[in-house]
């Protein structure tokens, strides 16, 4: 789940603390250093981002959190040979079985994209996830191979695109029959797991879950 820079605005606090005392150390100094502590340690989260200058992107109830994942183009990738546990040399703790029954064995000429994770802001039904985004002008489908670009670059390399707190991270594909299916990448106790299921226009999404779309 995304989190303001609190540490951001502590460091401009403290600045201004710095500041304050340079020039004056009565009483009435000490007083203005303490309701500006109060101030921010009681900010909500929106007051918070405006004092340290953030500023979300926002597409309905979807909420940019990480920008310009560009992902390359792939001329053929084996779906079985990413898609696997531990056991057996992969990098997931569970993989849904489902993936070799509804995708096909081979994905071939893979387009590159750039793609972005978008925070749900609010409790959300799959329906409404897929009109904000198309009303945004970010909706994107993907293949599997890109799933696994940002997954390897994610688990495998370092780079920080999934949310790593036990929530969804989505992306958007077809299957073999045309069906759109969601893709979900999570992490539990006992590593990532990976599953899919078809899109389903009333399953809903707690806030705080992620999905990925254009950029």
């Amino acid at each position: 789940m995304k989190t303001i820079n609190t540490a951001g605005g502590r460091k401009r606090l403290g600045r201004l603390i710095t500041r304050i005392r340079q020039k004056s150390a009565n009483n009435q100094t000490f007083d203005l250093v303490v309701r500006a502590h109060n101030k921010v340690n009681h900010m909500s989260k929106e007051g918070l981002a405006k004092f340290v200058g953030e500023k979300k992107v926002l597409f309905g109830r979807l909420e940019k959190v990480v920008s310009n994942i560009l992902l390359e183009a792939t001329a053929s990738f084996g779906t079985r040979g990413f898609f696997k546990t531990k056991s057996e040399g992969g990098v997931f703790a569970y993989v849904d079985s489902d993936i070799f029954d509804w995708f096909d064995d081979q994905v071939g000429n893979s387009p590159a994209k750039k793609l972005a994770s978008y925070e749900f802001t609010e409790d959300i039904t799959e329906e409404s996830i897929i009109s904000d985004a198309k009303t945004g002008g970010v909706y994107e489908e993907v293949d599997l191979a890109h799933v696994k670009q940002v997954c390897e670059r994610h688990i495998v390399k370092g780079e920080k695109l999934l949310n790593e707190e036990g929530k969804a991270n989505l992306f958007w594909v077809r299957n073999k029959n045309g069906e759109l299916c969601k893709v979900d990448v999570w992490l539990d106790v006992h590593g990532w797991d990976v599953g899919v299921s078809r899109f389903d226009p009333t399953d809903g999404w707690r806030a705080g879950n992620r999905s990925f779309f254009r950029n």
